[in-house]
């Protein structure tokens, strides 16, 4: 202890040392008070000290692999929950490109997934009934338009076998003429 507490003194403050005392190492540690003049000398055994770190990495190492479990297992129950919604909006969302407008995707959720796929399934809806009406209005103005050149030919058709009449009776083939009339 005595060149320990030599170097205490020397360096008036603290000190540390390792040193073998009874063939086993220990750890001194050592500090001198200049208000009392007096110096404090710690000896702790080496094994003590490594042992306490030795035991504070293995709680560390235990409580990573803990927690990292709980991770797994919490990872493992709740990627479903945002993964699965999100494959059923993509399902939808393929069988809209194929043109089956009929899909609907279950609102029962009171969740934000619920609220987009009460949006969806309104998107949808409102796209099948635009399609309908422009259907019927297609249909519609396909059949005004027959109706229409309808009419024009028979305008046009009579109008040639009345000119066609006149010619004939003019040519003087009356007989002709009169058999069309």
């Amino acid at each position: 202890y005595e060149k320990f507490y030599s170097t205490v003194l020397e360096n008036s403050s603290s000190a540390s040392s390792e040193e073998i005392i009874n063939g086993k190492k220990h750890l001194l540690l050592g500090y001198y008070s200049p208000e009392y003049d007096w110096v404090y000398i710690v000896q702790t055994p080496y094994d003590a000290v490594v042992q306490s770190a030795l035991q504070s990495r293995n709680i560390l190492i235990l409580l990573y692999v803990i927690i990292s479990v709980l991770v797994i297992i919490s990872l493992i129950f709740t990627i479903p929950l945002f993964y699965t919604p999100l494959e059923k909006l993509i399902g939808g969302m393929k069988k809209i490109e194929t043109g089956d407008f009929d899909i609907r995707l279950p609102e029962r959720r009171g969740d934000e997934y619920g609220y987009i796929f009460k949006q969806f399934n309104k998107t949808v809806s409102s796209i099948q009934l635009l399609i309908k009406e422009n259907y019927s209005i297609a249909i519609e103005k396909n059949s005004i338009t027959m109706k229409y050149i309808q009419s024009q030919i028979n305008k046009h058709f009579l109008f040639n076998t009345l000119n066609i009449i006149n010619w004939k009776v003019r040519e003087g083939d009356t007989d002709l003429g009169a058999d069309a009339i």
